[in-house]
């Protein structure tokens, strides 16, 4: 495996040490990540091992096609996604910038599909417990992966989670509050004529990616 994603392995910029593997045909993309499944399935020990290896602050990481790969199966990785949520959030914690360490968790949240199921409650679950780290880095992180997953159509399922979202609108880091009150306006579930603050506006004007 590690020869196919080293050839593969894409930076945000879609360049890579050989061929960026977002320039590919669509069938391409397909083969290489049914093959990342594949062997994930024949060897799961091992692929578990050689994933837990590599650092999710390596810059150029093939983790992010490794996650996209099982994100597609939950067939054979339904119990992996939340474990695997967990150990990069406790993770992030020991570093000094944890919210960098989380950069790679978008691309098994975003790809899963979010129909209720128990893998993806449980993965909920664990979101909802990150919302209180002190962290507001990974906090504002948090926020992000649960848009991932929560919708209009949801949101009566999580209602633990929509009411520490709300609780966040209150948040001392106005990144917390700005992606807390998009997340929930995009889920419906915004309180009854709640407003941002004049000076929440302006610093998202201001810092739109942040």
């Amino acid at each position: 495996m590690k020869s196919l994603l080293d050839k593969y392995v894409a930076d945000t910029f879609g360049e890579n040490h050989d061929q960026s593997f977002y320039d590919l045909e669509i069938s391409e993309q397909d083969s290489i990540l049914a093959q990342i499944r594949a062997y994930g399935i024949a060897n799961k020990t091992k692929f578990l091992r050689e994933l837990r290896e590599i650092d999710p602050l390596e810059e150029l990481s093939p983790i992010s096609l490794i996650y996209e790969a099982v994100a597609m199966d939950p067939d054979n990785w339904a119990d992996f996604y939340p474990e695997e949520i967990k150990r990069v959030l406790d993770f992030s914690l020991t570093k000094d910038k944890p919210a960098d360490a989380l950069n790679y968790l978008h691309e098994l949240v975003y790809n899963l599909d979010t129909a209720d199921a128990p893998h993806i409650r449980a993965i909920m679950k664990i979101l909802a417990q990150y919302l209180e780290t002190p962290d507001a880095g990974v906090r504002k992180e948090v926020v992000f992966l649960i848009n991932g997953i929560l919708d209009a159509d949801n949101s009566n399922h999580y209602q633990n989670v929509v009411s520490k979202l709300i609780g966040l609108l209150n948040d001392p880091d106005w990144r917390v509050r700005s992606k807390a009150f998009f997340v929930l306006k995009a889920a419906e579930a915004l309180p009854e004529g709640y407003k941002r603050s004049f000076l929440d506006r302006l610093r998202k004007f201001l810092n739109p990616l942040n």
